[in-house]
C-alpha cells in the first residue's frame, strides 16, 4: 500500500506541474519535448536492487508528456536489451518479474525503459540483483585503524592485510563486515570476546563496528565472531582475532640458568626459568633440545629436573631456552643456553693409582665379561660401571669384581667401564672411561 501511495503522489505532482504549462504549450513545445520519467521499484531499500530467487520485484515506470501533462504515446521496458512489457498512452507502467530459478540466480539483470511521446524519447536504465535462497551466506572481513583528529571525529584510516593484526595502543579499530556470498542477510551480529557489539538488519551487505580508540586496558588477544542469518533461515559463522599492544610499555623478561655447565651421569640437571614485568606472568613453558619439557601456569618461575642418566654413555651438548606469557598477552623467549653433558668423571688430585680391567680386549655377543678394579690400597667406597651406569658397589676393600653380559646389543660397536674410589675423607679417584669390543 505505501508502495503504490508513493507512486500516485510522484503522478499528482507530475500532473500539476504539467498543468502549470498548459497556458504556454505553444510557446514551450519547442523548448520542452521530450517526456518526463521517473523509476521505481518496490525493492528501493538496497541500492542495488537485491532481491533472492524466490522473491519477485516489481519495476513501475512514471512517465508524462512535457508541457501538456497528457500521458505519453508509450512507455516501454526492457530487460537485458530484450523487449519485454509496453503500455500504450499511460502515466504508469508496471511489470512484475520473478519468482526466479536457480539458472537465473547470482546474476545481475538490466533493466531499460523508454517513454516515447510523438517521437521523442527518454531512456533510463537501472539494474536489479537475483541471489539464491537456498544456500548459507558468506561473510569476509577487513580490519583497519584510524586517528582521532582534535575535532574527536576518527580520520586517516588504514586498511590492514593481516588475518590477525596488531594494533598499537592509541590507534583507533575498525572492522568492515562483507557479505560476500550469493544469499540476502536478514541480520548479520558481530561479538567482540564473546559479547554484541552491533547488530545489522535488513540486508546488509556491508556492516562496519568501530572497536574504539585503544587504551593500555586492551593490550592482548581480543577474539570477534560474525554470525551471518539469511533469508532463507540459514546462517554462516566466521570467527577472527586481533592484538592490542604497547611498544612503549615494560617488555616482558624471560631468563633461564642452570646451577652448572658440566654434569655426570650420576646427576640431576637443575633448570630455573624467571619472567618479569608490570603485568602478571601467565605460563612460562622450558623446552630442552626444542622439547616442551615443563609448563607453570600463574608463576613468575618455572624449574626443570633432569637426570640422572645412569643408562646412557655420552649424552651430548644440549640446549634449553624458555618461553613465557603475561596476562594481557605479550609474549617473549629468554636467550639459549647450552649444558655440556658429557659423561666424565674428573680425576682428583693426589690420590692413590687405581685400574680397572677385563681379562681381553674383545668378546663374542654371547659371553659374559668380567670387570675386576684394584686399587694399591684398601679405601672406604669402590664401584663399577658399565655403560655409565653402576653396576656393582664394594666397601672396604682394595678390589671390586663385577660379571656382566652377554651383550649382544653392542655387536659391532663397544661395551664401556670404569671405576670410582672413595677414601676416608671422601677424595674420589676415577679411572676415566676404558672399552671393550663386542663381535658377533
Amino acid at each position: 500500500m505505501y508502495f503504490k501511495s508513493k507512486v500516485m503522489f510522484f503522478i499528482a505532482i507530475f500532473m500539476l506541474l504539467a498543468g502549470g504549462f498548459l497556458f504556454t504549450h505553444e510557446a514551450l513545445a519547442g523548448s520542452f519535448i521530450y517526456p518526463s520519467l521517473y523509476l521505481f521499484t518496490d525493492h528501493t531499500q538496497n541500492y542495488p536492487n537485491q532481491i533472492t530467487s524466490s522473491q519477485t520485484i516489481t519495476i513501475t515506470a512514471v512517465a508524462v508528456a512535457t508541457g501538456s501533462g497528457e500521458p505519453v504515446d508509450s512507455i516501454e521496458i526492457l530487460v537485458d536489451g530484450q523487449p519485454s512489457f509496453s503500455c500504450d498512452k499511460a502515466y504508469v507502467c508496471r511489470k512484475t518479474y520473478g519468482p526466479f530459478s536457480i539458472s537465473e540466480s547470482s546474476k545481475a539483470f538490466k533493466y531499460t525503459v523508454k517513454a516515447n511521446d510523438k517521437g521523442h524519447i527518454t531512456t533510463k536504465n537501472e539494474k536489479f540483483i537475483v541471489v539464491r535462497n537456498d544456500i548459507a551466506p558468506k561473510v569476509s572481513w577487513k580490519f583497519k585503524s584510524y586517528d582521532l583528529a582534535p575535532s574527536g571525529y576518527p580520520t586517516n584510516y588504514k586498511g590492514i592485510s593481516s588475518d590477525k593484526p596488531e594494533i598499537t595502543v592509541g590507534k583507533g579499530l575498525a572492522i568492515d563486515v562483507f557479505i560476500t556470498g550469493e544469499t540476502e542477510v536478514v541480520k548479520l551480529t558481530v561479538s567482540i570476546d564473546g559479547k554484541e557489539s552491533k547488530i545489522c538488519n535488513n540486508y546488509p551487505w556491508i556492516c562496519t563496528v568501530s572497536v574504539g580508540l585503544l587504551k593500555d586496558t586492551d593490550v592482548g588477544e581480543h577474539n570477534f565472531q560474525v554470525v551471518a542469518l539469511g533469508t532463507n533461515n540459514l546462517s554462516t559463522t566466521s570467527t577472527g582475532k586481533f592484538l592490542v599492544v604497547n611498544p612503549n610499555a615494560n617488555k616482558l623478561i624471560v631468563k633461564i640458568k642452570t646451577d652448572k655447565a658440566h654434569y655426570d651421569v650420576d646427576e640431576v640437571i637443575h633448570v630455573t626459568s624467571n619472567a618479569t614485568n608490570n603485568s602478571a606472568i601467565k605460563k612460562i613453558n622450558i623446552y630442552y633440545d626444542s622439547i616442551l619439557k615443563a609448563t607453570c601456569t600463574d608463576k613468575s618461575e618455572c624449574t626443570l629436573d633432569l637426570g640422572p642418566f645412569p643408562n646412557q654413555k655420552v649424552l651430548g651438548i644440549f640446549d634449553f631456552y624458555a618461553e613465557a606469557f603475561d596476562s594481557i598477552g605479550n609474549k617473549a623467549f629468554s636467550d639459549e643456553i647450552t649444558v655440556d653433558m658429557w659423561v666424565q668423571h674428573p680425576k682428583t688430585p693426589n690420590s692413590p693409582s687405581l685400574n680397572v680391567v677385563t681379562d681381553k680386549n674383545s668378546y663374542n655377543k654371547d659371553e659374559k665379561i668380567t670387570f675386576t678394579a684394584k686399587s694399591p690400597a684398601k679405601v672406604k667406597k669402590m664401584n663399577i660401571l658399565v655403560n655409565a651406569r653402576i653396576v656393582k658397589e664394594c666397601a672396604d676393600t682394595d678390589t671390586c669384581e663385577y660379571v656382566g653380559g652377554p651383550y649382544p646389543k653392542y655387536v659391532g660397536t663397544s661395551v664401556s667401564f670404569g671405576s670410582n674410589t672413595y677414601d676416608s675423607v671422601g677424595k674420589r679417584t676415577w679411572t676415566g672411561y676404558k672399552a671393550v669390543s663386542i663381535k658377533k
